[in-house]
């Protein structure tokens, strides 16, 4: 048991017990953060909404005053240029109805024109051909105008004392150089030369069997009419006779094979200038073969 100075020395036990301190709670009693710090939080998230709200709210009226900013400026800009747009919309509908209606007609003028163009093409044809055909013709004219002028101006003039050779198939031929040769081709059997009036035609032909004499013969039944001058001088053989207001003066040389000759012919008055060729030209006339 003990003893009272040990129960004085240790106090009583209530004491003890009352004066001891509360012990301090476990930390695994905590229920979580304090109030106050999730009061704090969702103000903080609350603003934020706040603010993204308003910025939006900003955005979109700022968006539709754009909007609405453009949209009247599209409407005064048309209004201001209604007047101008009407002129426009009516010369433009007038335009369009005229591009159309010139659309249509060009289209239509177009197949006129087609058809136009091509019976201007054929008028334009025609009218080339008929101006080609004016402009031969008139050339023609001309050309037989000069041959005219020429031949007028060659018949003043005396033949030429010079004589100028040609040579055909089997026989040769001489006449004034200042003749001229006319209708001849390479083909043909003979040549005809005009000048000063005078006519002359050289050619050959197939003898059919006949002998100077018959030719002679030939020659005079051709004539019908009055023979002036007949020599026969075999082979050669000669006629002259006059016949409607010409001379003519023939010469032929006649061969087994063929009959060569030369015809002079000229009017009477042109005597002076053909009588000294029926003693030059006819001399002259020649078989090569």
């Amino acid at each position: 048991m003990p003893g009272l100075g040990d129960y004085a020395a240790s106090g009583p036990a209530y004491r003890t017990s009352a004066m001891s301190p509360i012990p301090n709670a476990p930390a695994s009693s905590a229920a979580g953060p304090a109030p106050r710090t999730t009061r704090r939080k969702t103000t903080v998230i609350v603003a934020i909404v706040a603010v993204l709200c308003v910025a939006t709210l900003v955005l979109s009226s700022a968006l539709l005053w754009t909007t609405f900013t453009s949209k009247s400026n599209t409407t005064s800009s048309a209004q201001t240029t209604n007047p101008q747009s009407t002129g426009s919309d009516s010369s433009g509908t007038s335009d369009g109805d005229t591009s159309d209606s010139s659309n249509s007609t060009d289209s239509d003028s177009s197949d006129s024109y087609d058809s136009s163009s091509s019976s201007s093409s054929s008028k334009k044809r025609k009218k080339q051909s008929a101006d080609s055909q004016d402009s031969a013709t008139k050339n023609d004219s001309g050309d037989s105008k000069t041959h005219g002028d020429s031949t007028d101006s060659s018949d003043s003039e005396p033949p030429s004392s010079t004589l100028k050779p040609y040579a055909k198939r089997n026989f040769t031929i001489s006449v004034p150089e200042n003749f001229q040769e006319v209708g001849g081709t390479n083909e043909s059997p003979g040549f005809t030369f005009e000048g000063s009036g005078v006519e002359i035609l050289a050619g050959t032909t197939t003898n059919p069997g006949r002998s100077a004499a018959e030719e002679l013969d030939e020659l005079k039944a051709r004539a019908a009419v009055d023979i002036t001058y007949e020599l026969n001088a075999d082979p050669s053989i000669y006629v002259s006779y006059e016949k409607d207001g010409d001379i003519y003066y023939i010469k032929e040389c006649v061969s087994a094979n063929s009959i060569i000759s030369v015809q002079i012919r000229y009017p009477k008055t042109a005597r002076d200038y053909g009588d000294p060729l029926t003693e030059t030209v006819p001399a002259t006339l020649q078989f090569t073969e």
